[in-house]
């Protein structure tokens, strides 16, 4: 089968060297918004309130350290009683207008 150029659909080469400099254009805006841009992390909200919480528990003194194991020894054992007059005395400034 011959293939000739009759004029309906010419053959150009300067077409082809325009489509490849458009095309690596492309590339080339591609690749350079591809390495400015920068990947991003953010914490869950979980994530943040645990360390909220860990901050706040490195920075317990001994003594409520000592305090907190204790009170959970008790718990631990059934031997923790509430103290029921410092809770509603608690309750009752909470809920006073």
């Amino acid at each position: 089968m011959k293939i000739e150029n009759n004029g309906i659909n010419p053959l150009s080469s300067n077409k082809t060297e325009e489509s490849r400099s458009v095309e690596q254009s492309r590339q080339r805006m591609e690749t350079n918004r591809v390495e400015h841009s920068r990947d991003k992390a953010e914490f869950s909200e979980n994530a943040r309130l645990l360390a909220k919480a860990r901050v706040a528990l490195s920075e317990l003194s001994d003594v409520e350290t000592a305090k907190l194991e204790e009170l959970q020894k008790s718990v631990q054992n059934g031997t923790y009683t509430v103290p029921v007059q410092d809770l509603a005395n608690r309750l009752a400034r909470f809920f006073k207008p």
